[in-house]
C-alpha cells in the first residue's frame, strides 16, 4: 500500500491525501473566485455614474450577478442593496450584468460622472491586479 507520512507519522493512504488536498484547493479557488466577484461588483457600483430626480442611482443598484445565466432584472430605483453571489462551484458560469437600456451609452461616454465608460475601465484594473476602493468595504471582509 502505497502512502504519505503524515504529522504523527502514521501512513495516509495516497487517494485520500489526494482528495484532501483537491478539496482544499476547491475551496481555496471558490472563495477567491467569489471574493474578486464581490469585489469587482463594488467597484463598477462605485464607479456608476449617478443621475438626477426619482430615477437617481438606478444604474448603480441595477448591477446583477447571474451564475450559468444572465439575471436580466433592473432595479425600479436607485436603493437596492449590492448584488450577492449566489450558490456558485467551479466549473460554472458567473454573468455580471446591468440590462438597463441606457447603460451601452453610459459605458461608451455618454456621461460626464464616466466619460470613459465603466466596465472597461473595471476589467483594465482587473486584469492588471490595480482593482481598488475609493472607502473600505465591510461586505469583503465576510467574502
Amino acid at each position: 500500500m502505497t502512502g504519505s507520512a503524515t504529522p504523527t507519522g502514521s501512513a495516509m493512504p495516497t487517494g485520500e491525501l489526494s482528495r484532501r488536498v483537491e478539496a482544499l484547493l476547491r475551496a481555496r479557488l471558490e472563495a477567491e473566485v467569489r471574493r474578486l466577484v464581490v469585489k469587482t461588483v463594488r467597484r463598477l457600483v462605485e464607479r456608476s455614474p449617478v443621475g438626477q430626480g426619482i430615477h437617481a442611482g438606478r444604474f448603480a443598484a441595477s448591477w446583477r450577478v447571474g451564475v450559468n445565466q444572465i439575471d436580466v432584472s433592473v432595479s425600479l430605483g436607485g436603493h437596492d442593496e449590492a448584488p450577492t453571489l449566489p450558490e456558485w462551484r467551479l466549473g460554472e458560469t458567473i454573468f455580471i450584468t446591468n440590462s438597463l437600456w441606457y447603460s451601452l451609452g453610459l459605458e461608451f461616454g455618454h456621461s460626464a460622472q464616466a466619460p470613459s465608460g465603466v466596465v472597461w475601465v473595471t476589467l483594465a484594473e482587473l486584469l492588471t491586479g490595480t482593482l481598488s476602493f475609493t472607502e473600505r468595504d465591510p461586505q469583503l471582509q465576510a467574502v
